[in-house]
């Protein structure tokens, strides 16, 4: 019976370390275009935050008016 548990343990070790060593293999993937569509959606959001806080100075020059 301690001999199963023995080669039971030794195969999942096994299979554990060819599993991480896969997923590994194939962990360089093309970011390229990913990368440009981030600085796109920067871009966009930094619009977006100066628009917001330019109708947020106008409000309060209205109010302070």
């Amino acid at each position: 019976m301690f001999k199963i548990k023995k080669i039971a343990g030794v195969v999942s070790a096994v299979a554990v370390t060819s599993v991480l060593t896969v997923s590994a293999a194939y962990a360089a993937v093309d970011t390229g275009p990913i990368d440009d569509l981030l600085t796109d959606v920067a871009a966009i959001g930094t619009a977006v935050m100066s628009v917001l806080i330019a109708i947020a100075g106008i409000k309060y020059i209205r109010r302070a008016l």
